[in-house]
């Protein structure tokens, strides 16, 4: 290993992948696409409808839509220096956070009213980051008083490799809390 890089003890990678949002988007697209070719065409020609400049727009902002959420992704590293994550498209760099910044951390299951709000995306704020609705993940307190939570698809093994790296570095930030 090369000087300077850090040893990868955990790295995942989480995507937006509801294929049934997709579709439907998908569906409404081609939908919006043909009414602006047909009225283009003029195959439908009755007065009032809308006109081919307002349905590419509606078929270029849907897939925009489309192009955004098939972009994010959560990406959490955990290895002994730290924890860095990324939630793109809003983060265009990795954030690190080394565990003597870090109070406490705990694996947390957050409530089920929290994980149904929104459709399974959460980017409201720079404290929580997950996708697909997972509500399982890494909750990590800071000594200034602020909290995040990134969510996890093995939250399990997490737990089991952040508390071995404790063991193995007794500088490692603190112990977990017992929930």
């Amino acid at each position: 290993m090369s000087k300077g890089k850090k040893k990868v003890e955990y790295r995942e990678v989480q995507r937006f992948r509801e294929w049934d949002v997709f579709i439907l988007l998908s569906l409404f697209v081609l939908g919006l696409a043909y009414r602006a070719v047909a009225g283009y065409m003029g195959w439908w020609g009755a007065p009032g409808e809308a006109s081919f400049s307002t349905y590419l727009l509606l078929t270029l902002v849907v897939g925009l839509v489309f192009l955004y959420l098939y972009s994010i992704r959560v990406l959490l590293v955990v290895n002994k220096k730290g924890v860095r994550y990324q939630f793109y498209p809003w983060h265009f760099r990795k954030h690190k956070i080394d565990w003597d910044e870090v109070a406490d951390w705990q694996i947390v299951d957050i409530p089920l009213q929290a994980a149904l709000s929104g459709w399974s995306v959460n980017f409201s704020c720079e404290k929580c980051f997950s996708v697909n609705g997972r509500r399982k993940g890494l909750e990590l307190d800071f000594r200034d008083g602020k909290r995040i939570f990134i969510s996890s698809t093995e939250p399990e093994r997490l737990r089991k490799i952040i508390k071995r790296l404790q063991k193995n570095d007794n500088g490692m930030g603190p112990a977990q809390s017992l929930t």
